[in-house]
């Protein structure tokens, strides 16, 4: 059956995030749906992990309600520290009402990340590369309405300094870790130059 609207397109969602923990967890699972429908089958060998953590990803309001639902954490993008603060709070109203312990539901956007020696070098230096460009790409569609905020504001981008205040200032609006780091490079050399930065000097900083 095909989706043929938005509506139909979140069931299918909704459903899909029931269906696979059923799977992950019995042993013999079987699960009957609008989308999705199956008897007996058997997912192994199960992963030596006893419970798998599911992240619901997506800055909609609904992809709270999931991660709320049937969900381990809440994996935003590219969010800017104001509106990260308002999705945890609604995230920690949902489980209230739900009857659900807030603190057991992770809060662990992906950023983009570049070090510069200054501010404006390392916003120069990010326009420049590939990742920037994919950012670019997306706003007309899963960045779409995201708000004024520039890349460069809204991710780890700027000084050894800036990086590690906006990460503290993600952690105090609620952020319990960083679940994905996208370092924006053009070459394997400037890769593993900004993941050592990050560790000795940003890393340190933020535990």
């Amino acid at each position: 059956m095909q989706p043929d609207s938005p509506l139909q397109r979140g069931e299918i969602v909704d459903e899909g995030v029931q269906a696979l923990r059923k799977l992950f967890t019995d042993r013999v699972a079987s699960f009957e749906g609008k989308f999705y429908r199956f008897r007996d089958v058997e997912l192994w060998p199960k992963t030596y992990q006893a419970h798998i953590p599911i992240y619901i990803g997506g800055n909609n309001a609904n992809n709270i309600r999931r991660a709320v639902a049937w969900g381990d954490g809440w994996l935003p993008a590219g969010m800017h520290v104001d509106r990260v603060r308002e999705g945890v709070r609604t995230l920690r109203e949902m489980a209230s009402r739900a009857g659900r312990d807030p603190e057991t539901i992770e809060v662990c956007p992906q950023f983009i990340v570049h070090i510069g020696k200054s501010r404006s070098a390392a916003v120069e230096r990010f326009r420049q590369t590939q990742m920037n460009k994919h950012l670019v790409s997306l706003q007309k569609s899963t960045l779409k309405g995201q708000g004024a905020a520039s890349h460069e504001d809204i991710n780890l981008i700027g000084t050894v300094a800036e990086v590690v205040d906006k990460a503290i200032a993600f952690r105090e609006a609620g952020v319990t870790h960083l679940l994905g780091l996208y370092f924006a490079v053009d070459s394997v050399e400037e890769l593993l130059d900004q993941m050592q930065m990050f560790a000795e000097l940003v890393v340190p900083k933020i535990r």
